[in-house]
């Protein structure tokens, strides 16, 4: 009666679930780096749009909803809260806090009765990380920082160097860099080739060549860009095209 109860979670509440054996095939759990990654990146530039994406072509590679039995299922479960909680903890987000009311969930998952519960708990959270990073970025309140990013946007696809801003905004580089390190919690450089690495992946998976990714982030040297850009995503430019 017990293990026929726990089978909502494949068919559902509500109804009489007769109890049988489990047979057929196990469903397996995702096994696609590339997407893995595509959900992390999109989760790190605080696309909401990509991340929902991302974690929707996860879903349906998962076999959840094929699956037979509850044990099943569960797996599937860990496998997406482990996954979600090795990306925030990589990056130093708030698990707990972007969890909100669901975190208890990761914890007590028989407490998810149906499939389409799973589903939507997973993109809550998914969401929620990719607004906390978006509010993180627009979170900047001195006006001089401001400016900084602004240039940085306009002129991606130039060489981009702290004191060459600095004279521009007629302040002291040392100072600037304080400020933007206090502002931001990142270096200005760090800064840098994090949006031209964002920028750069957003135009290959829209199906531009290397080479103009390369060129609309400022680099003239695609062996060179290859090389930051592997270094940065662990992945090279070419595996991200589609």
């Amino acid at each position: 009666a017990v293990r026929a109860l726990q089978t909502r979670i494949v068919y559902g509440g509500n109804i009489a679930i007769p109890f049988r054996e489990e047979t057929g095939n196990k469903p397996l759990l995702p096994s696609d780096p590339n997407m893995e990654k595509a959900l992390e990146i999109a989760l790190q530039t605080g696309d909401c749009e990509k991340a929902t994406e991302a974690l929707e072509k996860l879903w349906a590679m998962s076999g959840i909803m094929a699956a037979e039995s509850a044990d099943d299922v569960q797996e599937n479960i860990m496998y997406f809260g482990a996954l979600l909680i090795r990306i925030m903890q990589q990056q130093g987000w708030p698990f707990k806090e972007l969890a909100g009311d669901d975190f208890a969930l990761f914890f007590n998952l028989q407490a998810l009765g149906r499939k389409e519960q799973i589903h939507a708990l997973l993109v809550r959270v998914v969401q929620r990380a990719a607004e906390y990073v978006h509010k993180q970025r627009m979170s900047v309140s001195h006006q001089i920082v401001k400016q900084l990013l602004g240039i940085v946007e306009e002129e991606m696809d130039q060489d981009i160097s702290l004191h060459q801003v600095a004279d521009r905004l007629y302040v002291n580089s040392s100072y600037l860099s304080r400020l933007f390190k206090q502002e931001t919690g990142k270096s200005f450089s760090a800064y840098v080739i994090e949006r031209k690495m964002e920028r750069a992946k957003a135009a290959l998976q829209a199906g531009a060549k290397i080479s103009e990714a390369a060129a609309m982030v400022g680099y003239h040297d695609g062996s060179y860009f290859t090389r930051v850009f592997r270094k940065y995503w662990g992945v090279t430019p070419g595996e991200v095209r589609p």
